[in-house]
């Protein structure tokens, strides 16, 4: 329990969890290892703020709930204006159809308006 709140803080901190992901434990040991060299990745990243326009966020309405949320993080980077739009669906499934659709026309609309 204290550690998802402190993986909560520190999302919106701009800090990824530290706390290795349980669906890696049911992956071959090599996809484990590029997963855990991802999460790594993103745990030490600190982005900068984007002065160049508009972001245009697509994230899952159906949310993990132990990812946290990143929105307090991209509204700081975002100098430009953060646009947040939702696909219906789980991250997992946000590009196979018919969401795949949703998101590029997401994609297109701000692409458009940029």
């Amino acid at each position: 329990m204290l550690g998802k709140a402190a993986d909560r803080v520190g999302m919106s901190l701009g800090r990824m969890t530290r706390r290795p992901d349980p669906f890696t434990e049911s992956l071959p040991p090599a996809l484990r290892r590029v997963r855990e060299t991802m999460r790594q990745a993103t745990t030490t990243y600190r982005p900068q703020p984007y002065h160049a326009g508009q972001i245009v966020y697509v994230r899952a309405a159906i949310r993990h709930q132990n990812w946290g949320d990143p929105i307090s993080l991209w509204r700081r980077v975002a100098r430009g204006g953060l646009m947040i739009a939702e696909v219906p669906s789980g991250h997992g499934d946000m590009l196979v159809e018919p969401n795949l659709q949703v998101v590029a026309a997401l994609l297109d609309e701000g692409l458009a308006n940029a």
